[in-house]
């Protein structure tokens, strides 16, 4: 709530205590000791500091929103170092940070503030040794640096919360990494019970935040505040290049990283990794920066920057915040960045000053990315942002926050809970939805919960669970990757990546190929390896939302992109217009709907037809296209129906068919399984299967699942908004049946396989021996008769086998000596009916099963190598797991 000139004393912000200082500028003309310290050492006050300062010395809360280098941290921090009373023995000041330690440049800051204040600080967090834990206990610090995680940890500790009772500022860093996150749901109902220990003043810090009044209410509940903002459009200069040529634009950007000091974002970790090898062998020496590598790696690439042993990163957004590496001269950015508060954040690096203007170039690699990028440029000169969506009742965060409570209280009410947990914005649940929370709260024996007279205290698991769930980042096993001939720690990588893996695999790693000597249950044993036939891992969780309005931009700048080539133009969506391709399986819907709604689309077409045709149908979709692919070709007439009268567009309609869509896919599962940690309904190393999940969808559990996948990856009413104009006719729905995609249906074919499959990893060599091991001639077995029938596989002219003696076109693989049951041979002649001669390669590769034949085939195949590639992936997970089952026998 944005506050009016009057309406913000000391009195209604709750901290009466803080006063004003002797030195108000509003009464005297002679500045106020911080005023005077930032004068003696910068020359100057910049705007925002000219605005926040007064306003934080009157004690008001007070949300500061100003690019980097705007000097938002000395206009929070010199106001509040003021009001230090060093008679008083306790931590007065907390600063809090989403990061796990400051970056140097910050440390060195408050060392020299601090200093000049003659006051003492120290840093905690979950590393922090406890032998300087224990001194912080003995000896506070006036100033404590902590993260949002080490929050939690000192509302638990008895003589530590003695300390924060002389709190009287919190200062919150970087609120826009958080906002959107569990984190940030955390830290905002955590603040509510630090509360209790005192009344404090808050002040919240953001480079970029698109709506600051509704943002900002995270960090300060349900209070009034005031925002202090400066022009959020800072000059900068940046252009999108678009080299076609790949070898070409990698030599391009080879020879800038090694002239001048760049930093070069990429998107995915998979990506930098792969782009690493391709520079490093252009002689570029560019180093590498992700947050899988260990820290020692990562600090020990900052220290080479920084002295200018090395002049190129490689990075993720692990260097988009606050990490000290020295002067930055270009930022380079690898693909579209996605996002203009990601593309501001990042070439902002480059322009650490305000004196300094930041420069950047993206580097486009196709058509989609290269509009993509221009229009992320233009808003960002705008100062238009993407929305931040807050994770607002976030159930399990609730339950962890709730049992904090029954530990800070030893007994409480529930009604004495849901007051306090709602003075934050992030609850507004009521009061029969939390004792629900307790009652699952009750069932692991976290709290004993007197349901009768609503009264709830300490369980044999409340401290345990509390200390397990301190962070809400998902958990996942990580196994380490140690270099057996340095005995170095390289890197960390997720348990799905070591499906990958067997020994005498090859795979990228900090810019290198390495080799699989053992796996043990953590570890896997790598040495260098000289090949460059690789497997990349396969990075979870990466995917960047891009907005509606960004994908609205694409969809009219292709008008004039596309004048140049009449056919192209030929084939463009019209305005207000929707385009459905249907190439013999294939069904591709042209939409800008940007990446929540066309995925919610995907999901809520994929399975009312599936319903339809009572068969699985996979759908996968980018911000501009859907793509589905069924096993035959579909009429016409079906998708038309499909879009008009089968899907309603009504909301209760719509959740309903999204609702049933989602408790049939992997996400819901992987979700469900972090949702269920966090309650402390399952531990660590527990997986469930589809059929428990099924078994819970009335759960808590199942419903903080979904409200989770909805709030973080969908958007019902984006996708309520296609329906409608279909359904309304307020666009056109333009179905058209062709041999061959158009010219941007392609494009997206193209950009889903490069999804699945590294630019470093053709392997014509593997390619061209799996096709040298297929038998030219093999025989299959009618369904019908029985009657065998020789035929030569070929990968070109194919036909579809017809039995001789029958007329069915019913076949399945026969084996001399393998006899296969009858629902082998039915699913087999399913699968080579369907697929044909991808079928029948499939179903004679080694370790490939009916099963698993099928999931292949499902899939979207650029063509025969991405395909057969599939196979060769799937051949290596059938060895990596047939050698666990040894071990098991």
């Amino acid at each position: 709530m944005k506050d009016s000139p009057n309406n913000m004393d000391a009195t209604n912000t709750g901290i009466s205590n803080m006063g004003t200082t002797d030195t108000d500028t509003s009464k005297t003309n002679k500045p106020a000791r911080d005023e005077e310290l930032i004068l003696a050492r910068f020359g100057t006050l910049t705007d925002i500091q000219k605005q926040a300062i007064p306003k934080i010395r009157e004690g008001k809360n007070v949300l500061i929103v100003a690019p980097t280098g705007s000097g938002k941290t000395e206009a929070a921090l010199l106001p509040s170092l003021e009001k230090i009373d060093k008679e008083i023995r306790g931590i007065q000041i907390l600063y809090i940070t989403p990061l796990k330690s400051l970056n140097r440049d910050m440390l060195r800051r408050f060392e020299y503030w601090c200093n000049k204040f003659n006051v003492s600080y120290q840093v905690r967090h979950g590393d922090t040794p406890q032998s300087i834990r224990t001194k912080q206990r003995i000896n506070p610090p006036s100033i404590l640096i902590i993260t949002l995680e080490t929050l939690q940890a000192l509302l638990m500790g008895k003589i530590i919360r003695r300390h924060l009772l002389s709190l009287k500022v919190v200062i919150i860093d970087e609120i826009h990494e958080i906002i959107a996150s569990k984190r940030g749901a955390q830290l905002s109902l955590g603040l509510e019970r630090l509360g209790l220990l005192t009344n404090f003043q808050r002040i919240a810090m953001s480079a970029t935040l698109n709506t600051p009044e509704k943002d900002g209410c995270m960090a300060f509940g349900k209070r009034n505040f005031s925002i202090v903002s400066s022009d959020r459009i800072r000059n900068f200069k940046a252009e999108v290049r678009y080299i076609k040529d790949v070898e070409k634009r990698l030599d391009n950007i080879a020879n800038t990283c090694k002239t001048i000091r760049v930093l070069l974002f990429v998107n995915t970790r998979k990506r930098a990794e792969e782009l690493s090898i391709e520079l490093n062998k252009r002689n570029t020496k560019i180093e590498i920066h992700h947050g899988s590598l260990s820290k020692e790696i990562r600090t020990q690439t900052e220290n080479n920057f920084r002295n200018g042993t090395s002049k190129s990163i490689i990075a993720t957004s692990s260097l988009e915040l606050g990490v000290d590496i020295g002067n930055v001269d270009l930022v380079i950015q690898y693909g579209s960045p996605k996002q203009v508060t990601r593309f501001l954040q990042r070439i902002g690096r480059s322009g650490h000053t305000l004196n300094k203007i930041p420069k950047g170039i993206i580097y486009a690699l196709d058509d989609d990315d290269y509009l993509e990028s221009e229009s992320i440029i233009a808003r960002a000169r705008t100062g238009w942002m993407e929305q931040l969506v807050s994770e607002n009742n976030a159930l399990d965060v609730i339950a962890h926050q709730l049992n904090g409570l029954v530990l800070d209280k030893k007994t409480i009410s529930l009604d004495e809970a849901h007051k306090i947990l709602s003075k934050s914005c992030l609850y507004n649940i009521t009061n029969e939805k939390l004792h629900h929370i307790a009652l699952q709260l009750e069932s692991r024996n976290i709290i004993e919960y007197d349901f009768e007279n609503r009264i709830l205290k300490m369980g044999a698991e409340c401290r345990k669970y509390y200390y397990t769930n301190i962070s809400t980042i998902p958990k996942a096993k990580r196994y380490k990757i140690l270099d057996i001939t340095s005995k170095k720690l390289i890197a960390y990588i997720d348990e799905r990546f070591i499906a990958n893996l067997e020994i005498g695999t090859n795979f990228v790693m900090q810019g290198r190929v390495w080799n699989v000597g053992d796996l043990t249950e953590n570890e896997v044993m790598v040495t260098p390896s000289p090949r460059i036939d690789v497997v990349l891992p396969e990075w979870t969780g990466e995917g960047i939302i891009l907005d509606s309005k960004i994908a609205e931009d694409v969809w009219q700048l292709r008008k004039s992109y596309y004048k140049v080539s009449a056919e192209i133009e030929r084939e463009l969506p019209k305005d207000n217009e929707i385009l459905v391709e249907l190439i013999q399986d294939l069904i591709i819907i042209h939409y800008p709907g940007g990446s929540k709604t066309n995925r919610t689309i995907t999901h809520i077409i994929s399975h009312k037809l599936g319903e339809i045709l009572n068969e699985r149908i996979k759908g996968i979709s980018d911000p501009y296209r859907i793509i589905f692919k069924s096993s035959y070709p579909l009429p016409e007439k079906y998708i038309r129906a499909l879009l008009t009268k089968n899907i309603s567009s009504s909301s209760s309609a719509m959740e309903m068919e999204l609702n049933k869509s989602l408790i049939k896919s992997s996400l819901i599962r992987i979700v469900f399984q972090n949702v269920a940690r966090l309650f402390g309904f399952i531990d660590e190393n527990t997986t469930i299967s589809q059929g428990y999940l099924k078994a819970m969808k009335n759960s808590l559990i199942f419903e903080e699942s979904l409200r989770y996948i909805k709030n973080h990856y969908l958007d019902e009413i984006g996708a309520r908004k296609f329906f409608e104009r279909i359904h309304h006719k307020s666009w056109t729905l333009k179905i058209k049946k062709l041999e061959h995609p158009t010219y941007l249906g392609v494009l997206g074919l193209t950009n889903i396989s490069k999804g699945r499959k590294s630019s470093l990893t053709p392997r014509e060599e593997l390619y061209t021996k799996f096709l040298e091991n297929i038998p030219k001639r093999i025989t299959l077995q009618c369904l019908e008769c029985n009657s065998p029938k020789v035929i030569t596989i070929t990968l070109t002219d194919w036909k579809n086998p017809i039995c001789d003696n029958c007329g069915s076109d019913a076949f399945y693989i026969y084996k001399r000596q393998v006899e296969k049951s009858e629902d082998t041979k039915n699913y087999e002649a399913s699968l080579i009916r369907n697929y044909g001669k991808r079928a029948i390669i499939a179903l004679l590769s080694y370790g490939i099963g009916v099963n698993t034949a099928e999931r292949i085939l499902g899939k979207l195949h650029r063509d025969d190598k991405t395909f057969i590639q599939d196979i060769i992936d799937a051949q290596k997970r059938f060895l990596n797991n047939r050698r666990f089952w040894k071990k098991r026998q």
